[in-house]
């Protein structure tokens, strides 16, 4: 296919659907893209001939994507294809799209463009003030439950009142509560001037509606939009998408609903399999080549995926040559399991041309890893966790995060209280509270300070660091006013807040440890002023915008290519990502999939879903483990094996030579060893051969009894006799458990 014009690009490189999706510019279209088929080259050579074949101007074009990690990887190749050109398309994560609009027009709400961007420890912390103030039980309705239901109902677009009628409706007690904090937990937001990140979302939607002036603006501006990740858009993207690609119809959205995995925080997937009813007259063009995984990887992940009902029918080919098959290994406990994850990767280091960076292992929960991570560090094996305690979630980062807020938005009250008093400056929760009280009408934290000076109502020490902090708070703005570097404002912060005096007199390590993290800031902001241009923004500016970036990081956005470590992540950390070796441990009902699944076939179906993308992410090798027994959470648990194990195809998948336990729908190279003698009690999906002991009349091993508490159970062993005898019982919902006779008050169950 020839192009004209100078094109750094060619579309030679592409396979014909790639071409076709590529260059199908006009008009709605809808790119079926396959695990590993190349969507993300398809959007950005897409826009390369938009660029040059089509010249459309690169501020008209609009590129959506979910991380900053993958808008990043996107700008660089756009940029790779087109040259300096690429570098004026808008690419962005929606989030960040939203603050970007709404940092120019969200006065017109009412709204302060200098608004702050509360996470989710920021709203659950007001969340959990609400429901103090309401007189409510954490225990009853937690607070992170509640930010939970908040979030989804902005997510969808409704607001308190529309949830209010849906209680009425359910004659729901609760509701009534939930719907009571969400709109103090919206007033709370508004006095500080404050939007969280469902907000962005749900402002920049109404900012469209209510402001069509705003919504024509941007139509006209944005001639081209693509959307990446389709299947993962809630209603509030959906209908953003909707808004602005209304009027000229060129949306281009890039998805596969075999991957659609976050239902739990509000993505429909109906969004991408409805796409041709909302756009009548849209192409639809199908990725089906995979260049990701080996043969015998993506037959056993297509093969498992094909029993979901609810998806559009696809054919993926490998392209790669088969490869070794899927091998599935049963381990008797978490720590055996641990083992053979451990030493498998050793041995592949050892015999095949593997680093430790080419290995990851995947679980469905993150209280999975620790068995994991013991066992590396017992075998000197070094591991990354993506998804634990975050850079920006360390306290001090946090409180300086805050200082920097409040100087920008000094109606920041959420900023304001967790400031106050670090460092100590005598102000403790009685003075706060005054302090709150003098500001409960329309003040801000400094005016509530001045007036509960002026009024008497704080004194004494107190009073003293409330002033302290005023007076380093204006002085920090007037710096802030003239043309200082950001970098050097920074450190003035530390500086007139007495913070990093404060974490250095401690001369403790962790406070050493705290120092050593502020100056791990620096080099972030360092990097942030050599990536923008810094000169062309005012101070205030300049601020706003490093705030934001920063607000808007995820836990995927810290993970990086180099090093030499294996990577341990949940299975929905791991979307968008592939390793060379995939180890997916806990493969086991009621973990993949998750108890939450069971009866529920839209959860089960999504739980498959899971499951296939995690599949989908190894290129060479993949092995699916179990346990048959696991300690979570303080409590050991026997197991049944995944039901997803036998809804494997059986010619891609072989059981372990190092495996000891059957699987069911695995081949089974152990049918010949012989069953060792005795009586055999059928106790969950294994096998156990009980010890032959004296016990009390009336109870053996093998016979069914009832608990209270336990409910139905087997007893495995007894020992002793009488009223003192040791009862070992498996309940199938509450494990193994040792009981004493006399006391246990167990019912026989007869046949």
């Amino acid at each position: 296919m020839k192009t004209t014009g100078k094109v750094f690009f060619p579309l030679e490189d592409l396979n014909r659907n790639q071409q076709e999706a590529v260059t199908r510019s006009e008009g709605p279209l809808l790119v079926l893209a396959g695990a590993g088929s190349g969507k993300t080259r398809v959007i950005t050579y897409r826009i390369a001939y938009l660029l040059q074949e089509r010249k459309v101007p690169p501020y008209a074009i609009l590129a959506v994507t979910f991380t900053n990690k993958a808008a990043a990887a996107m700008r660089e190749r756009v940029i790779g294809l087109t040259g300096k050109e690429g570098r004026a398309v808008w690419i962005s994560t929606f989030h960040s799209a939203c603050v970007r609009i709404l940092r120019q027009h969200i006065e017109k709400l009412g709204i302060s463009r200098h608004f702050s961007i509360f996470d989710d420890n920021d709203s659950t912390r007001v969340i959990k003030d609400v429901l103090a103030e309401m007189n409510i039980d954490a225990r009853v309705l937690p607070p992170r439950r509640v930010s939970y239901l908040i979030g989804r109902a902005k997510n969808a677009l409704v607001e308190p009142d529309h949830m209010a009628e849906q209680g009425e409706v359910n004659r729901d007690h609760l509701m009534d509560k939930i719907v009571q904090a969400y709109r103090m937990y919206e007033e709370r937001l508004r006095n500080s001037q404050a939007l969280d990140f469902d907000d962005l979302l749900y402002f920049t939607w109404r900012l469209f509606e209510e402001k069509p002036e705003v919504l024509q603006s941007y139509e006209n501006l944005l001639h081209y939009i693509l959307v990446d990740e389709y299947q993962d858009t809630n209603h509030a993207q959906y209908q953003i998408i909707r808004q602005l690609s209304a009027k000229r119809r060129n949306l281009c959205v890039v998805g596969d609903d075999d991957q659609s995995i976050y239902r739990w925080r509000g993505a429909d997937i109906t969004n991408i399999l409805d796409f041709e009813k909302d756009f009548p007259e849209a192409q639809v063009v199908t990725l089906g080549e995979n260049y990701r995984s080996t043969g015998n990887i993506l037959s056993a992940a297509s093969g498992l995926i094909s029993k979901n009902t609810g998806r559009k029918e696809k054919q993926l080919l490998a392209i790669r040559p088969d490869g070794q098959k899927v091998s599935a290994y049963a381990g008797m406990d978490e720590r055996e399991e641990g083992d053979f994850i451990a030493a498998s990767i050793l041995e592949l280091i050892r015999h095949e041309n593997f680093t430790f960076k080419d290995f990851s292992v995947f679980y469905r929960i993150n209280a999975q890893s620790r068995a994991i991570e013991d066992t590396f560090l017992r075998m000197n094996i070094p591991y990354t966790i993506v998804g634990g305690v975050r850079f920006y979630d360390r306290k001090e980062i946090r409180d300086l995060i805050s200082y920097l807020r409040l100087i920008l938005n000094p109606a920041d009250w959420g900023s304001f209280e967790r400031i106050v008093n670090a460092p100590t400056r005598g102000i403790g929760k009685t003075s706060l509270e005054k302090i709150r009280k003098a500001g409960s009408g329309s003040l801000s934290p400094e005016e509530a300070i001045q007036a509960a000076l002026k009024s008497g109502t704080v004194k004494g020490k107190a009073a003293r660091g409330a002033g302290d902090l005023l007076e380093a708070l204006v002085m920090l703005r007037n710096k802030l006013s003239i043309k200082i570097p950001l970098d050097e404002f920074i450190v003035a912060v530390l500086d007139e807040t007495g913070y990093l005096r404060a974490l250095q007199a401690q001369a403790t390590d962790e406070a050493r440890n705290r120092v050593e993290n502020l100056h791990e800031f620096l080099v972030v902001v360092d990097d942030f002023m050599s990536s923008n241009l810094t000169d062309q923004k005012n101070p205030v500016e300049l601020l706003a915008s490093f705030l934001d970036q920063i607000s808007l990081v995820a836990d995927l956005d810290s993970l990086k290519d180099e090093g030499s470590s294996v990577t341990l992540m949940t299975l929905h950390t791991a979307k968008g990502l592939e390793f060379p070796v995939v180890f997916m441990a806990g493969m086991e009902e009621d973990l993949l999939p998750h108890y939450r699944a069971q009866g529920e076939p839209a959860e089960m179906e999504e739980e498959r879903r899971l499951c296939y993308v995690g599949m989908t992410r190894a290129k060479e090798r993949l092995f699916l483990t179990m346990a048959r027994r696991r300690r979570l959470f303080g409590q050991y648990d026997n197991t049944s094996p995944s039901r997803f194990f036998t809804e494997l195809p059986p010619e891609n998948v072989e059981l372990h030579s190092d495996t000891t336990h059957s699987i069911p729908g695995i081949a089974d190279a152990f049918s010949s060893i012989p069953a060792p003698p005795g009586q055999k009690v059928a106790i969950g999906d294994f096998t156990y051969v009980p010890e032959p002991v004296e016990g009390e009349d009336g109870l053996r091993p093998g016979m069914q009894v009832r608990h209270p508490m336990f409910g139905t159970g087997q007893v495995m062993i007894v020992e002793g006799s009488g009223g003192d005898a040791r009862i070992t019982v498996y309940f199938p919902r509450g494990g193994k458990k040792k009981l004493i006779a006399k006391y246990a008050n167990l019912e026989l169950i007869m046949d």
